[in-house]
């Protein structure tokens, strides 16, 4: 045999016998581990995102005409988000929480509702919390398809900010605080 041909079946016996190891060719755990840690950050921002919608859902039917195109904007795309969401959630072979859910939908506050800019506020609030959230989750996610799906939610999101604070009576600078968007910024 040439040098060539020992080499080639050399490296053709030692990748069959590395195929062999492994353990039985089961489920590969620390994979699924990853995928049910993803499920439950993705179900997270899920739950967050939905209580979103719902608080969009009540601000809207308290508003005024001036700031209802820009609050419907901001409801559709974050029920858009929560459609992402749902997919993801999916595509990581999981379900939605409906304990998440009702918790987050629970914690929501209209009693304080009674003007313009509390209901601005509250959206403020909203978005605000899915901002930290989403980062919080992307930074501990080890799948990257579902980091770029939130971190894109985020963004999004951050945008909302901007529109809010001016909403809120922020002047053009005021509206972009800092230069790293972490949704703690208080409402103007």
């Amino acid at each position: 045999m040439t040098g060539n041909r020992i080499t080639f079946f050399l490296v053709a016996a030692a990748t069959l016998a590395l195929a062999g190891c492994g353990g039985g060719g089961g489920v590969d755990t620390t994979r699924q581990g990853e995928r049910e840690a993803a499920v439950a950050f993705v179900d997270t921002a899920f739950a967050r995102e939905m209580a979103t919608v719902d608080a969009y859902d009540r601000v809207l039917s308290l508003q005024e005409r001036t700031d209802a195109p820009m609050l419907r904007l901001f409801r559709a795309q974050d029920q858009e988000h929560l459609d992402a969401l749902l997919k993801a959630i999916r595509g990581l072979g999981g379900r939605v929480d409906p304990v998440k859910v009702a918790g987050e939908r629970r914690a929501l506050d209209y009693k304080g509702l009674k003007s313009r800019a509390d209901s601005l506020a509250l959206a403020y609030e909203r978005e605000g919390r899915g901002v930290a959230g989403d980062l919080d989750e992307v930074s501990q996610l080890t799948i990257s398809w579902p980091r770029s799906v939130l971190a894109s939610i985020a963004t999004n999101q951050a945008q909302h900010l901007v529109l809010l604070r001016r909403a809120l009576g922020a002047g053009p600078l005021a509206t972009i605080p800092a230069p790293f968007e972490t949704g703690a910024t208080p409402a103007p």
